[in-house]
This record gives structure tokens, sequence and C-alpha cells, in this order.
């Protein structure tokens, strides 16, 4: 017995580094997911009857939702972005891949930059929808920024928070009472928020605090009616999408390794809001192992935390100095680390 027991005690370590290199969400959600997959009766039995409304829905994460709502057998969905040929050309690609959903897809035109549109984009959507109601709102609009604080303008965070923040709530705050949720009793919204949210990263500063306000909104929203209201806000981590791309400056995008796959982020984001026991899935974290451990620390050791994202901090400054990559690569991050005077300024630091 004693053999045995020092035989688990050596082993736990290696099982438990195994195992924490394959998760690319928090573990309840993980197992969940491997356990009954998107494509399950039960998720579908959910999801049914349900209509939803998804914003970002052109590309990305967004466009990936789609195609997995789809797969799922959701009754309808009705996807918004300001780009309608490619919300047209992501209806036809979901089609393609599952010919025999019999999912309704609808295209309601949004720009959540013109907040004059709101009432009129909630209007549409309502009337779009079958016996004019919607279940389930899934904001995932969403912009990046990928420079210093110093070097971003006023207009550009004023962008940022528009897109991140103030638009989300707008709408929701007009679905909700053109729809009369609350007199109905019962609706539910899915959030899309970042790893940013969750604390400071460099590079990220107005993003991070467009996020961090979309999040803490939406969870005080549900604090206040969560007697009829579902509230979830996906911390989601780096992902292989456009939004690099989607700036007006050059930045160089991290490699793969580093990043998501929006499929596999969908994937996770349909199982956590169809289950039964959402409660669990409140604050889903989907993000690879690096971005959970990021996760974790904060939640758990804010002291280490701060060493650590001043440390990623000064490695992530190196790199955008040198060719401005948005660095997420941990390698990288520690190759560059060494090419800092991180200890020598936190030296400096205490001793003034």
């Amino acid at each position: 017995m004693r053999s045995f027991s020092k035989l688990v005690f050596l082993l736990f370590p290696v099982i438990f580094s195994v195992g924490w290199i394959q998760l690319d969400a928090n573990p309840s959600l993980f197992f969940h997911n491997l356990i009954f997959p998107v494509n399950t009766n039960t998720q579908r039995s959910y999801l049914e009857q349900k209509r939803i409304w998804l914003t970002g829905g052109s590309s990305g994460i967004g466009a990936s939702l789609v195609c997995t709502l789809v797969e799922a057998q959701a009754k309808e969905v009705i996807i918004s972005s300001r780009n309608v040929a490619k919300l047209e050309n992501v209806i036809h690609k979901c089609q393609q891949k599952y010919p025999t959903s019999s999912t309704q897809l609808v295209i309601v035109p949004y720009d959540a930059m013109d907040s004059n549109q709101t009432t009129t984009a909630v209007g549409n959507a309502i009337m779009m929808a079958s016996d004019g109601e919607i279940d389930i709102l899934m904001l995932n609009s969403g912009i990046y920024q990928a420079k210093p604080a110093l070097d971003t303008s006023m207009d550009e965070t004023r962008r940022l928070t528009r897109v991140n923040y103030e638009a989300p709530v707008e709408l929701a705050m007009e679905l909700m009472r053109q729809n009369k949720w609350k007199e109905r009793g019962h609706g539910h919204i899915v959030v899309s928020a970042s790893v940013m949210a969750k604390g400071p990263q460099s590079l990220c500063s107005s993003y991070a605090a467009s996020k961090a306000a979309l999040k803490n909104y939406f969870q005080t929203l549900s604090t206040e009616e969560f007697g009829w209201l579902k509230v979830q806000v996906a911390i989601i981590g780096g992902t292989k999408t456009n939004m690099w791309h989607n700036l007006n400056y050059d930045v160089h995008q991290p490699h793969d390794v580093s990043l998501m796959d929006p499929d596999r982020v969908a994937q996770l984001m349909v199982r956590a809001m169809s289950s039964r026991f959402w409660w669990w899935h409140y604050e889903p974290w989907i993000t690879k192992n690096v971005g959970l451990l990021y996760l974790v620390v904060s939640h758990y050791t804010p002291g280490l935390h701060a060493i650590m994202t001043h440390m990623v901090g000064a490695a992530r400054q190196v790199s955008y100095q040198q060719d401005h990559s948005d660095l997420l690569d941990l390698k990288a991050i520690i190759r560059n680390l060494a090419k800092t005077r991180f200890s020598e300024t936190i030296y400096t630091h205490n001793t003034e």
C-alpha cells in the first residue's frame, strides 16, 4: 500500500502536467464538452426551440458560431454585422456544411459604430423572428488594439469603447425593452469578452478596459435580474481571426501555435450556453493553457500576477519596438524577456 501511494505521489505531477497541456477551457467546461459534445441530442433539444440573435457574425468566432448553431439545430439564427455580403457568404458556407439542418438563417444589417441604427435594428430583428420573439442574444461584435497606450489616440479609444462596450449594452437594453423580456419572464444573454477583461496586458490598454467594462456591466445586470435573466460572459483568449488585419496600422499577427481555432471556441461557447446547468458555465474560460494559467494566477495570487504581467509586458514591448509584433507565444516572450532590463527596473522602483 505504501509503495502504491508513493507511485501515485510521483506520477501525479506528470499526469497533471499532461492534462494541463490538453486543456483549452476551464476543466468543468472542457470535460462537459468532451462527454456531451455539441451535436448530442441533449443540446439539440434545448436549441431546437430557441430563436437566437448573433452580432458580429460575418467572420472569425461569429461565423463559426453561426455554423455551430446550425449544426446544433437551433430553431432560428438572426445574424448581424455591417457587411451584408460577408453574412451571405457565411450562410452559404454553413448551409453547405450542414445541408440537413432545419435552422432558419436571417440577416439583419447592423453597424455598431452608428448608435442611430440601434432602435431600427432591434425592431427589424424582432420583426424577422418567428412569433416576434427572440430568446437568446449573443453579443460577439468587437474590435482590437495592439499598440502602446501612449501611441493610442483618444479617437481610437472612443471607437474601441463604442464598439466593444457601449454598442452591446445599448443593443441589449433596447432588445429587452422592445421585446418585453422582463414581462415575458425569461431571456438569455451570451457575451464574448476577453482574457484581457480579467487583468492588464501591454499593448491592449483601451481594448482591455472596454472588455472589462463589458464583462462587469453584464455580470452586474445578472445580479440585479437573475430571477428571469440568464447572463453568461465568455472569457476568450487569442483566436485565429482577422482582427489583426482589420487594424488601420501595421501589426504582425501572433503565431498560430498560441491561438485558439475559432471553430473550437464556438463549439465550447455553444456547449456552455445550451447546458441545463448553465450556472456551472456562468463565466466560461476558453483559451489555450497559457491563458488559463494567466486567469488562475490573476484570480488566486494577484501579487504574483502583477510581477508576471509586468514581465510579459516588457517582453511584448520589445517585440513591438522591433517589428510591430503582437507577441503571445510563451517561448518568444521568454526569449525577449532576456533582452529587457526588467530586474533592474524593479530594483530601481524599490529603492526610489
